[in-house]
């Protein structure tokens, strides 16, 4: 137990900093990400915002009352992508495949083969410095024993630090910390906790079993799993470069037209079916999400940030247009509350697998037994797909039943 070394990589401020990298006018600016409507929620917020208290989840209008001159722009999700992609393909191809892309601006390395060879804190700094040189963008990382350790440390240190943990000095770097900055303590733990003593991540740390496991249930063992420095030191770099491709749009007055929502949907669905297609992937499960118009005058941010979802999971993989979309049209419809008044609509799609592991993507009357030659030929017509698609950079030919769904 214990014989890997993990490096977490976390971009600093990565959709901000991709922003101001995009537009050099806006570098070492207070920038934020969001769009430009005063109710319209924050995103993400540089660093020389955050100097101001400005942090993600806030609203525009609060934002502005802490710095007037604050700067709102709309994330380029495309530029982003692009960005993100070349990062984790440079750390590939120069340092190791051994990679877990946890999201699009973070990922794990588990680089207990190449510290045979270099002293690792050296590494992780050719690997901040490899990052800056080529790509003009800083981050912080990480360097643990397992995933819980890596991905703690990365927080003690930021923007553009390092900061090694080890079995030996875990506790002193990692159980200060204070509990709702735990990596696995989402919201509703946190209220939990709130009515207790547990301050820190040692309080939880040193906390019976049958006490936790009262507050928390199973989830609380693992959290005290992982407190206790005993989290798991496994790295999927088998696996997708994505988790999950989702797209969502913030409307500046509520809608209520079934058409109007149905044309979003279809063009939310587009985006995403782009992504699928451009990056090789199938889909499995299809996610619909609404937020409704709040009616309040007094802003709550608790009402004003609950969103509903809605989900299908397939039987079969697809990157198809028409199936996307009607998943999450299905999805809407059994989520919608008739008469109200929609503010943000969101689609996304999850459980991604490389179209290359799923061995045929054919949809011929669900056979079981499929002639060999259709296979062939479909692969080829896919593949023909994607190589058009990809010359030109872009979707500029579909199959029949997609570019007539795409026509309505």
């Amino acid at each position: 137990m214990f014989n890997k070394t993990i490096i977490h990589i976390d971009m600093d401020a990565f959709f901000a900093s991709c922003m101001q990298l995009k537009h050099p006018e806006l570098k070492n600016k207070p920038i934020v990400i969001s769009n430009s409507f005063d109710k319209s929620i924050i995103s993400a917020a540089s660093y020389e915002a955050r100097k101001y208290n400005i942090k993600a989840a806030m609203p525009l209008f609060k934002a502005k009352k802490l710095y007037p001159k604050i700067i709102s722009i709309r994330a380029d999700m495309n530029f982003i992508s692009n960005i993100s992609s070349q990062i984790w393909e440079f750390i590939k191809t120069n340092y190791t495949n051994k990679i877990e892309i946890a999201s699009i601006d973070e990922a794990y390395l588990d680089v207990s083969d190449l510290i045979l060879n270099i002293d690792v804190l050296q590494l992780a700094k050719n690997i901040q410095k490899d990052i800056y040189n080529h790509f003009n963008l800083t981050c912080s990382l990480g360097i643990g024993f397992n995933r819980f350790s890596a991905k703690m440390s990365t927080s003690l240190n930021k923007p553009n630090g390092i900061t090694l943990t080890t079995i030996n000095n875990f506790r002193n770097n990692i159980w200060p910390i204070p509990i709702n900055k735990m990596y696995g303590v989402g919201e509703s733990s946190i209220k939990i906790l709130n009515h207790t003593k547990i301050k820190t991540i040692k309080d939880l740390a040193l906390l019976s079993d049958a006490q936790i496991y009262e507050l928390l249930n199973k989830k609380g063992l693992v959290l005290k799993n992982e407190a206790l420095g005993l989290g798991s030191d496994y790295i999927n770099y088998l696996s997708s470069e994505y988790k999950s491709i989702s797209k969502e749009t913030t409307l500046n007055t509520p809608i209520y037209q079934y058409d109007e929502i149905e044309t979003i949907i279809l063009n939310l669905s587009k985006c995403i079916t782009n992504k699928l297609v451009k990056n090789q992937l199938l889909c499995k499960t299809i996610e619909i999400k609404i937020r409704y118009k709040i009616d309040e005058k007094i802003f709550d941010k608790q009402k004003h940030l609950t969103s509903k979802h809605k989900q299908i999971t397939l039987k079969n993989h697809t990157n198809d247009l028409e199936k996307i979309y009607n998943s999450a049209i299905d999805s809407f419809y059994n989520l919608y509350e008739q008469n109200k008044g929609i503010l943000l609509i969101g689609v996304g799609v999850s459980k991604l697998i490389h179209k290359n592991q799923n061995w045929v993507q054919l949809d011929i009357n669900n056979q079981i037994n499929i002639d060999k030659k259709q296979i062939d030929n479909a692969l080829k017509i896919e593949n023909m797909i994607f190589n058009i698609n990809k010359k030109f950079k872009k979707p500029v030919i579909w199959k029949a039943k997609d570019l007539k769904k795409s026509s309505k």
